[in-house]
């Protein structure tokens, strides 16, 4: 009787550890899935910003209009998925305004200018850095943004 019980409490512990294994398998997969999943949007969000920012320069005021707005749609649906860096999202959220006002004086679209300006100057405060305290008006972020446009800063 003693032999039986013993080997019922060895099947019973192999049984157990492999259900505690499968369980941290299946845990350690999801979590490097979901790694691989920030990855590719991480380049989505780099890709997006690089198509913007040669339709910025490179295009009709136009197009670059149409390509900020596609990479801000891109910027809320990361958000959406609670991307981990929101301020890499804030960042791109912030010249994306910058870069449409610029766009929109050019085309004398007054209304919409103001509009993407008031929303990037809400945003400086959230920023971390020094060169984001610097900016205290609207030509301080355009200098600001001009410097990341010469350097192709996307």
């Amino acid at each position: 009787m003693k032999k039986r019980n013993t080997i019922i409490l060895l099947i019973a512990a192999l049984l157990l550890s492999g259900l505690v294994g499968a369980g941290v398998g299946v845990l350690y997969t999801t979590k490097l899935t979901a790694g691989i999943f920030m990855i590719m949007k991480s380049g989505e969000l780099l890709d997006s910003a690089d198509q913007a920012m040669a339709a910025c320069f490179k295009e009709p005021p136009q197009v670059g209009i149409w390509a900020l707005n596609n990479h801000l749609s891109l910027i809320n649906g990361l958000r959406d998925i609670e991307y981990p860096e929101q301020s890499e999202l804030l960042l791109h959220e912030l010249v994306t305004h910058a870069r449409l006002a610029s766009l929109c004086g050019r085309l004398s679209k007054t209304d919409e200018q103001a509009a993407h300006l008031e929303k990037a100057m809400a945003i400086v405060p959230q920023m971390p850095g020094k060169v984001w305290q610097k900016v205290k008006t609207q030509k301080d972020l355009y200098d600001i943004i001009a410097k990341f446009d010469k350097k192709n800063i996307p």
